[in-house]
């Protein structure tokens, strides 16, 4: 790190930031990329943008790392309620079934409507199955509700050959 050419990145001078996200947008197939020095940041960051107008609500497993060790960050920098789910017995992730007892949809006044639902995979180890999560996004693009993830890309192989593939399962369009 020491001898890497450095610069500017809010400019776009930074020539080693910018090698990153170039290759970051081939590898995965998106049209860009965004460097961040922390997972905190990049949970943060990808958040707030699914989040537009208050008030809103974000749902999430209880034992999640933007709900659990980031500080109070979803409440700090957007103002949203966020609803926290324990896994149903016998499960080791939040179901979309159990996801969608709990979604506000409605728009009246006195409440926060769900807008984002935060699925992190893997979650203590436990890998969330592909079916549950092309399950997640059926029916969250449905009631246009975004899916914000927290993606350990390590399980990306067990699905998939490269990082577009798995990039692709974690968007509807694709």
């Amino acid at each position: 790190m020491t001898n890497a050419t450095v610069g500017d990145d809010v400019f776009e001078e930074d020539p080693t930031v910018s090698m990153l996200e170039k290759r970051m947008t081939e590898i995965t197939g998106k049209e860009r990329a965004l460097f961040c020095v922390s997972g905190t940041m990049t949970n943060q960051l990808g958040i707030r943008t699914h989040l537009i107008q208050p008030p809103y609500s974000i749902i999430c497993d209880r034992r999640s790392h933007v709900f659990q060790y980031e500080a109070s960050g979803i409440s700090y920098h957007t103002g949203a309620q966020t609803i926290t789910l324990d896994p149903e017995s016998g499960k080791n992730y939040i179901t979309a079934e159990l996801i969608q007892r709990h979604l506000i949809l409605d728009d009246d006044v006195h409440h926060a409507p769900t807008q984002l639902i935060c699925l992190e995979n893997t979650l203590n180890g436990e890998i969330m199955p592909l079916d549950e999560i092309r399950y997640f996004y059926e029916y969250s693009s449905k009631k246009n509700i975004s899916i914000g993830k927290r993606a350990q890309y390590k399980i990306a192989f067990r699905w998939c050959k490269t990082m577009e593939c798995f990039c692709c399962h974690w968007n509807p369009n694709c």
